[in-house]
């Protein structure tokens, strides 16, 4: 069954779905109730943090952290490029890409944006590995 036209979901550990429509972020339950802008401004590729509290997302290039609460209100992580943003298993990091055509390289730093560090360099770096506690990585 369609729920809502929309791109890139994503499931939080709370069972709520965040997505793309018309270029901002919503969210909405699995049973279709509960559908609820978050940005009014673009956003893409959210991702929500282990404890469904938090989404990283893209605007403009950038990677953006939201914290969802009363006021929601987007906080951005990073200064330069980056994009396809994952919250680690412990939600102490965000990891994300960035780069051009066949050299792309992985990143990490705090969802506030402190103590950016690079995880890979090179070709190593096309790809990000989906992060789950209990899954082992695909072979290559």
């Amino acid at each position: 069954r369609r729920l809502v036209r929309g791109a890139q979901p994503a499931w939080s550990a709370r069972g709520v779905i965040a997505f793309v429509r018309d270029n901002r972020l919503f969210r909405i339950r699995p049973d279709g109730s509960g559908l609820k802008r978050l940005t009014s401004r673009p956003g893409q590729q959210p991702d929500w943090s282990p404890d469904s509290r938090q989404l990283a997302f893209v605007r403009g290039g950038l990677v953006y952290r939201l914290v969802l609460g009363r006021r929601v209100r987007p906080r951005r992580v990073t200064r330069r490029r980056g994009n396809n943003p994952v919250w680690t298993p412990d939600g102490r990091w965000i990891l994300f890409d960035r780069g051009n055509g066949g050299f792309r390289a992985i990143y990490r730093v705090r969802p506030r944006g402190t103590t950016l560090r690079t995880v890979t360099t090179g070709n190593e770096g096309r790809r990000i590995q989906v992060l789950e506690p209990d899954v082992q990585p695909l072979p290559r």
